[in-house]
């Protein structure tokens, strides 16, 4: 009876350790409004936490002690030629190299259109050691900004050089 409740104790170790979430690391969201006269940029006051398992990335606001689903993005497999996204399947639209602080950061550009809905037409830019990187709804000309403790700055490097990669 006890190695049965060893092997327990420990199968539900193996389960909470496959799930890391740093509980250091903030995420903080921008807002912008491309191509508007109204410039100013607005961050969401509510912490986002990252929930990484061998499964898919989650995102959750933190609102009065309660979390919040608001994203998840799974890649496919290595290739990275497809994502899930809120479980709706996205293609690779395109890939660019960005040089930050003397890093590489490869972003994947993924188009998010689901049929016979409207407005939700986006860019999903992924980077599989951070995960989702922004989120550009051309409908709406609206970027989602997510900064990392090791991107802060990255906005700068595809906005000021390419904002080609974001909106085509």
């Amino acid at each position: 009876m006890r190695l049965k409740y060893n092997f327990l104790s420990f199968a539900l170790l193996i389960i909470i350790l496959s799930c890391s979430y740093n509980k250091n690391e903030t995420i903080t969201i921008y807002h912008y409004k491309l191509f508007s006269t109204d410039s100013e940029t607005q961050i969401d006051s509510d912490p986002l936490i990252r929930l990484i398992n061998p499964e898919a990335i989650e995102y959750y606001y933190l609102k009065e002690n309660k979390s919040i689903f608001k994203y998840m993005i799974d890649p496919f497999d290595e290739s990275a030629s497809r994502i899930l996204f809120n479980q709706d399947t996205c293609e690779l639209v395109s890939t660019k190299l960005f040089h930050l602080n003397g890093n590489d950061i490869e972003v994947f550009k993924y188009n998010y259109d689901l049929k016979n809905v409207q407005d939700e037409e986006s860019f999903i830019f992924y980077n599989p050691k951070y995960g989702i990187i922004a989120i550009y709804n051309y409908s709406w000309l609206h970027l989602t900004y997510f900064e990392y403790n090791n991107t802060e700055g990255l906005i700068h490097s595809i906005t000021d050089n390419d904002l080609d990669f974001i909106i085509k």
